[in-house]
């Protein structure tokens, strides 16, 4: 028998010749073979099935169904006619059926785990995710080392919000197919989910390296970096994906977030002008230009075009208590809190809406429905964003250890009378590093570069390779000489880098840092007040609040233990104080000379993108000073988690 020019004793020789070719990717070979074997054995269910199967390779599923179904009725106990006509049906899009063909040949053959990682696959498209977390975890026990039956496997776990079980499937799946976009899609929204920002910005570049056009990865991409502050980043971004595609509507709601957080609003404004079919989304742009015209300052305009929605629920009603006058504002708060216990609207909006109705009771002095609006959108915010306090607690100790065991060698900083050399400003947020910055940024020879993630991300790229730091520091310091020529210092006011001190000592030895302390129930009351969009997962629970408030204070002692930076602590209320007084002894730390111009930060004309911008534009006030007081029958559990967790010996 001939088959490509080849001669074969039997045909049983040629069809293994073909399944030869196409185990090695030679598709379009093995089903020419199959064919001219075929001819001569018509009826043969083994031929049909492989030729069927080619045919879908080689997308003309259509051509292979008939073949399969013939296989199928001529070998009704053959587990792979049915897996190989399920696959054809599934490729075709006839999910419904081809979950059929998969769960007969999971009967026939029970110890295949490829029936199961199809079911799986198929239930979780089909938005089944229990029934599809059911059959992944199948297919994993049957082969934990196939990279397919460990992503379905943390797929579902993240559709069921099990985030921190998620973690582990996805990141075997990596392991073992790292080149896989989906999986990597997955992981992102994982890291991101756990507050690991910088972890699920890796995973969502790593997916546009493998294919740039990744839609779906760009956005979530630009909107992490949304979440995270960096703001220039996601414009462009979303402006990218709109270019491809002027439909994707999170990329344009996205973007009008981004430059509203910009203060570009008249740009926002007319980026909503374009068709828009959807319903939902409709009224969505209706409320975005709603909200917009407010900030223009154009009231009427605002109030006029709310009054063409007639759909009215939750969103209609916080523009409404928004655009009221303020004599009417109590009427509003009540229709606003009645809409909002319906609880039928999108999780968001929900929360959204108990921010806006705690900030107007605390304005009112209601302190009780306040914490309770608070309370409402924090326990909404804890279904997406997990903490994990134990995980956390490991990973500082691990920093720790390789501090100390030398793993991260120290780096030439060179020559830094030539170029600006950082300072770290760190603490809690809310506890004055945003004013501290600000003041700082008002000297001539100093610049504040806002919150920069550069060792994060550092941090996260040391999970998945070796840096060369060296390298790392020369490039931070070329980056901050670029962005800052005129400054002898630049500051760096993340104030999580309380967990990279190990890296920045390894990195600049010399730096100076500015440790930022308040009162821990006037931070974590600040704190509880607002809607972060970043790495706050902590701040969900009064009780997780006071775990993380206490071993921030740890892990910076113990820094200041074993690192040679000097540190110096800049209380907030010492500030306020006596700014003068207090600005002098931050200058005399950083060695600079005394100038007038750090006591009218509030005149500085830079912008501040985080929580505190509008605090830094005015001049310092007293009112913050002991602003838990009122709430202190409320914050019980964060004082009780604070001192529990202060007692132990956390970190050593």
């Amino acid at each position: 028998m001939e088959n490509n020019q080849q001669t074969f004793p039997t045909w049983e020789a040629a069809r293994d010749y073909c399944i030869q070719l196409q185990e090695q990717g030679e598709i379009a070979r093995a089903e020419e073979g199959y064919r001219q074997i075929q001819s001569q054995r018509p009826d043969d269910p083994t031929l049909l099935r492989l030729r069927g199967l080619a045919l879908a390779q080689l997308d003309r599923p259509e051509e292979g169904l008939p073949l399969l179904q013939r296989a199928t009725e001529l070998a009704p106990r053959d587990p792979l006619c049915h897996l190989h006509l399920g696959f054809v049906l599934q490729k075709m899009d006839r999910l419904d059926q081809a979950l059929v063909y998969f769960r007969e040949s999971s009967r026939l053959w029970p110890q295949n785990p490829a029936p199961w990682v199809n079911i799986a696959a198929i239930l979780l498209k089909q938005k089944h995710f229990v029934a599809g977390l059911d059959a992944a975890q199948r297919a994993c026990k049957l082969a934990p080392a196939m990279p397919e039956a460990q992503h379905n496997l943390g797929f579902a776990l993240l559709e069921n919000q099990k985030f921190e079980e998620a973690l582990a499937p996805l990141l075997k799946a990596d392991e073992l197919r790292p080149d896989y976009p989906d999986g990597l899609l997955h992981l992102g929204r994982v890291y991101t989910a756990l507050g690991r920002l910088e972890e699920a910005e890796m995973s969502y570049r790593r997916c546009l390296e493998i294919n740039a056009r990744d839609l779906n990865a760009a956005v979530n991409l630009a909107g992490l970096w949304l979440r995270m502050g960096n703001l220039d980043a996601a414009v462009h971004m979303y402006h990218q994906i709109l270019d491809i595609d002027p439909q994707i509507w999170e990329a344009r709601s996205g973007l009008v977030s981004a430059l509203s957080e910009m203060e570009r609003i008249e740009e926002a404004v007319r980026l909503l002008d374009y068709p828009i079919s959807d319903p939902q989304k409709k009224q969505e742009v209706l409320l975005h230009r709603v909200s917009l015209l407010s900030q223009l300052g154009r009231l009427e305009d605002a109030k006029t075009l709310l009054a063409t929605d007639r759909k009215g629920g939750l969103a209609c009603e916080l523009a409404n208590f928004t655009l009221s006058e303020p004599e009417k504002r109590d009427q509003q708060a009540i229709l606003l809190r009645k809409a909002l216990e319906q609880g039928t609207e999108h999780v968001d909006l929900l929360i959204q809406a108990g921010f806006v109705l705690g900030d107007y009771a605390h304005s009112q002095k209601d302190y009780p429905q306040a914490f309770d609006s608070y309370l409402r959108a924090h326990s909404l915010l804890t279904i997406s964003e997990k903490y994990d306090h134990a995980a956390w607690l490991d990973d500082l100790q691990d920093k720790l250890n390789k501090f100390r065991q030398g793993q991260w060698a120290s780096v030439d900083p060179g020559n830094h009378e030539a170029q600006p050399l950082p300072v770290f400003i760190i603490g809690m947020p809310r506890s004055g590093t945003s004013l501290l910055e600000q003041i700082l940024d008002s000297h001539p020879i100093i610049s504040g570069a806002g919150e920069l993630r550069d060792f994060a991300q550092l941090d996260a790229r040391l999970q998945r390779e070796p840096v060369d730091f060296q390298q790392f520091a020369t490039g931070h310091l070329e980056n901050l000489q670029r962005n800052y020529p005129q400054a002898r210092l630049v500051v760096d006011k993340m104030p999580h880098n309380f967990e990279h001190l190990g890296l920045i000592a390894t990195c600049f030895p010399r730096s100076p840092i500015l440790w930022c302390q308040r009162n821990p129930a006037d931070t974590a009351l600040s704190i509880w007040r607002r809607h972060f969009k970043g790495r706050h997962v902590y701040a969900h629970r009064l009780q997780d609040l006071g775990r993380h408030y206490a071993v921030h204070e740890q892990i910076i002692r113990k820094w200041q233990e074993i690192i040679p930076n000097p540190l110096m602590v800049v209380r907030y209320e010492s500030v306020v104080e006596d700014l003068p007084g207090q600005i002098q002894q931050v200058l005399q730390f950083l060695d600079v000379e005394w100038n007038d111009a750090c006591l009218e930060f509030h005149q500085n004309p830079r912008k501040v993108q985080t929580a505190s911008r509008d605090q830094v534009r005015q001049p310092l006030y007293r009112h913050a000073l002991g602003s838990a007081e009122s709430y202190t029958p409320f914050l019980k559990e964060f004082h009780q988690a604070l001192q529990e967790e202060r007692s132990k010996e956390n970190l050593t």
